[in-house]
């Protein structure tokens, strides 16, 4: 039984323009960390999206960095065959030649948790986003500062833009920008602040904002907090 981590999306973000194993070394790693544990649908998702990101890296390099995870042969061997199969034109992630499973094959699409280095990472409780696909799901922000305190006490418009700026930062670093964010969901402790909430989330978006839902509740999770924003962002495949 081999040890694998699984690593954030962070590391591409604060170094978009490395060529070296620095920029990409994070998908490697999570693609090796799937087929370590035998999931090696999500290990061929994980690379397929290496390869959108960077098309100029070969699968034939790919395969040879992923290798070192592990000194077992068998692992170096299946892991090499998941990347070869990944990088084929119009493969379809999830199949498998195993002659015990079904023909029928699965689209898998790489699951991928994002922590902004700027961002109080708050796992365990929970996970700040996750990039499924092509989609971007942004968990309910409040206006916390980078550790994780909370800022605009008493005032909605400083509370609204310091959350849509968390939410900027996480849709970034997920590979996306605010243009892509498709929906959002608004809790308010009180119905009044509609419309300066309105004001500043014109800041964020152009003349098509996302969808939205604003509903006013009793309260929020941390007290003083007047505002919580969770949203979808939905990328260009």
């Amino acid at each position: 039984m081999f040890e694998f981590h699984e690593t954030t999306i962070a590391p591409l973000v604060e170094c978009p323009t490395a060529t070296g194993k620095s920029f990409w070394g994070a998908w490697t790693d999570l693609a090796a960390s799937y087929a370590g544990r035998g999931q090696k649908a999500e290990a061929a998702a994980a690379v397929v999206e290496l390869l959108k990101v960077r098309p100029d890296f070969t699968v034939e390099t790919l395969a040879q960095d992923g290798a070192q995870y592990s000194d077992n042969p068998t692992f170096r061997k299946e892991f090499q065959r998941i990347v070869e199969g990944a990088g084929q034109p119009g493969a379809r992630l999830g199949a498998d030649r195993g002659p015990r499973l079904p023909r029928q094959r699965r689209l898998v699409m790489a699951r991928i948790p994002i922590a902004p280095p700027g961002m109080k990472d708050q796992r365990p409780r929970y996970t700040l986003g996750w990039r499924v696909g092509n989609h971007i799901y942004v968990a309910g922000q409040l206006p916390f500062d980078k550790d994780g305190n909370l800022l605009g006490k008493g005032d909605i418009k400083a509370q609204t833009r310091r959350i849509f700026e968390q939410i900027k930062m996480i849709v970034e670093a997920g590979g996306g920008k605010m243009d892509d964010v498709v929906k959002v969901t608004v809790f308010v402790t009180d119905v009044r602040y509609r419309e300066p909430y309105g004001e500043v989330r014109s800041e964020f978006f152009g003349p098509n904002p996302p969808a939205s839902t604003l509903v006013q509740i009793g309260n929020l999770a941390i007290p003083d907090a007047l505002i919580e924003i969770e949203a979808v962002a939905a990328l260009d495949g």
